[in-house]
């Protein structure tokens, strides 16, 4: 009998012990946000407002993207309403977006920014806090946007980035902004973003969106951004990892207006015009002949650092880079494609997410 006892006593603490675990784990996981099954966001910089850019826009809505987060430079024009009403005539009126302020978008900025603010009005799920594409953040069907403006407006940005990453608990996260660490073709003037903020989001896990370049390049997995370090253990150009102190980094520039070769757009690097990988050269492509050949073949970089790039040098066209999250019922992986309005696939890679 008191076998029996002792054998009922058990069960019950184990039972409890089990239940007191179960809860235990869920509160865990719900303090772990994730995204939706199967969201879709399209990535897009640099739109102007012509037969391409509207091109791209029927190819976002083809794809089935759901959000569209643009990196800057609307339409060339200052002229809100109008590209506005170009979005909305492919999109409709209430279609989500969210996007940073560009350098051809500062003088009507605060009209952008008020067409911005009335989608949000139209998308209550779409939640945002700070100066909206200035020094803000976004959350949206699982995922975490920090939309910002170096170089432009405020300053301190990578204190903000790394505080709003400490603060949250998502795990797919994102730094979009316009510059990137070289901001005039010719390279003469000083880089103006600074590495800080690209630094700050790497050790935050936050997947690093940019655009200002026309044309669409994307790092492997980096670990040292400032020195083009690719990490020795996802060193796959297709298949990459985002975790604290890890993640990679994209242009996608192919918005709809004119082109950029590898030379006008990226000569000296993304990442700084002083770095060099051979007396003389520059960082990335180069305009040296004996360095030519960074700009076709594969790998690219001094490090080979880039697994990818797609300019006016490969007969590049317009199109927009797309991410699927929850890819195949994974909550941590991510399917991503950069399609042109050819409807060829230029790149397509696959993300782990370990936040």
């Amino acid at each position: 009998m008191n076998k029996q006892k002792s054998i009922l006593v058990g069960g019950i603490i184990g039972l409890a012990f089990l239940i007191a675990f179960g809860f235990f784990l869920s509160d865990i996981e719900e303090k772990i946000i994730q995204p939706d099954g199967g969201f879709r966001v399209a990535f897009i910089a640099d739109q102007d407002i012509n037969t391409n850019s509207i091109a791209v826009l029927d190819l976002i809505k083809d794809e089935g993207a759901q959000l569209v987060l643009h990196q800057g430079d609307f339409d060339y024009e200052d002229d809100p309403d109008k590209w506005d009403r170009m979005i909305s005539n492919v999109l409709g009126n209430d279609f989500p977006y969210l996007a940073s302020l560009g350098d051809h978008d500062v003088k009507a900025w605060s009209g952008y920014q008020e067409k911005l603010y009335d989608r949000l009005k139209k998308n209550p799920d779409v939640v945002c806090n700070g100066d909206l594409g200035v020094k803000s953040s976004c959350t949206y069907k699982g995922l975490f946007f920090i939309l910002v403006a170096p170089d432009f407006i405020d300053s301190d940005y990578d204190s903000f980035i790394t505080e709003q990453l400490n603060d949250t608990d998502y795990i797919w996260r994102f730094c979009s902004w316009h510059h990137d660490m070289n901001t005039t073709p010719t390279y003469s003037k000083p880089n103006k973003t600074g590495l800080e903020i690209y630094e700050a989001c790497k050790d935050g896990g936050a997947i690093i969106a940019n655009g200002h370049k026309h044309f669409y390049a994307r790092t492997k997995t980096l670990i040292d951004i400032e020195n083009q370090i690719v990490d020795p253990e996802w060193s796959k150009p297709n298949t990459l990892r985002v975790k604290e102190g890890s993640t990679f980094v994209f242009v996608s520039g192919l918005g709809g207006a004119h082109l950029n070769s590898e030379i006008v757009g990226i000569s000296g690097g993304l990442f700084g015009s002083d770095q060099t990988c051979l007396p003389g050269l520059s960082a990335l492509f180069g305009t040296d002949e004996s360095y030519y050949r960074l700009k076709f073949l594969y790998p690219y970089g001094c490090n080979g650092e880039w697994a990818n790039i797609y300019t006016s040098d490969q007969d590049a066209t317009y199109g927009a880079l797309f991410c699927t999250f929850n890819a195949g019922g994974e909550l941590n992986k991510a399917y991503c494609y950069f399609k042109n309005i050819d409807g060829k696939i230029i790149d397509e890679f696959t993300v782990i997410n370990s936040n």
